[in-house]
């Protein structure tokens, strides 16, 4: 078996046999080449698929890898000395990014990986607001994997492959695609509050000019006012993580 062939599906399975050795094998020199991470803490509220992660993770060189999971008694102490936390996760509701910000909040030099196999579109931007580093799925590979923490731990998002596709998706489908570079800066700005006379003095064009962009803004985005124009770019959220 392949590292491509590989994915947490297939380690969650295993976790109930034990039968690790030959895979993990397969993967060990991905993360014996980054020697900079020190504590990587493990948390999914079933402690099977915790330990497989953990599993995973264990020839990482120079690091301490633990799991955490509801109703550790010392899990106050793990989290101050963790560096990257792995938060698993079966779904992905407004509730439980709530809580990934409150953790955040309480542990301000947290970086942290998203594992969740449930997301889309309205929640990529809060996800990310939630200063979650990097997203991938239960399916994404062992190579995924430490990526994401790589990438976390030097404080860079990254998302896997099949998350990216659903912010593709948005981009292809979406009416913000018709957007010009400036029109789309407008766009943004307005969005967040701006008035027309803020926009010209911010972009040193005149008043006029913005209200032609603005006029070109919202007939192709098919509005009529600045609030359904901050509506619908909280919708179209995941367009704008991308660009």
């Amino acid at each position: 078996m392949s590292l491509k062939d590989v994915n947490f599906s297939h380690f969650i399975a295993l976790a109930f046999h034990g039968n690790f050795a030959g895979i993990l094998s397969n993967y060990g020199y991905i993360i014996r080449q980054d020697p900079t991470m020190k504590n990587i803490t493990v948390y999914d509220r079933h402690r099977y698929i915790a330990a497989a992660i953990c599993r995973i993770l264990q020839d990482i060189p120079d690091s301490h890898i633990q799991a955490i999971s509801p109703g550790k008694k010392d899990k106050t102490t793990i989290m101050q000395r963790t560096d990257v936390l792995v938060y698993s996760t079966q779904g992905c509701s407004d509730t439980f990014v709530r809580e990934l910000k409150e953790v955040h909040q309480q542990y301000p030099a947290l970086k942290s990986v998203l594992i969740t196999d449930c997301i889309h579109k309205r929640l990529l931007q809060r996800i990310y607001n939630a200063d979650v580093q990097a997203i991938i799925s239960h399916k994404s590979s062992a190579d995924e994997l430490y990526a994401a923490i790589k990438a976390a731990n030097n404080e860079q998002q990254y998302m896997s492959e099949d998350i990216g596709r659903i912010v593709v998706d948005d981009i292809l489908n979406s009416p913000i695609s018709e957007l010009s570079n400036r029109e789309l800066e407008i766009t943004c700005m307005m969005a967040n509050g701006a008035n027309i006379q803020r926009v010209s003095h911010a972009l040193n064009i005149s008043p006029k000019t913005v209200s032609t962009y603005r006029s070109r803004i919202f007939n192709k985005l098919s509005i009529t006012c600045n609030m359904e124009l901050f509506q619908f770019i909280n919708k179209e959220a995941a367009y704008l993580l991308a660009r």
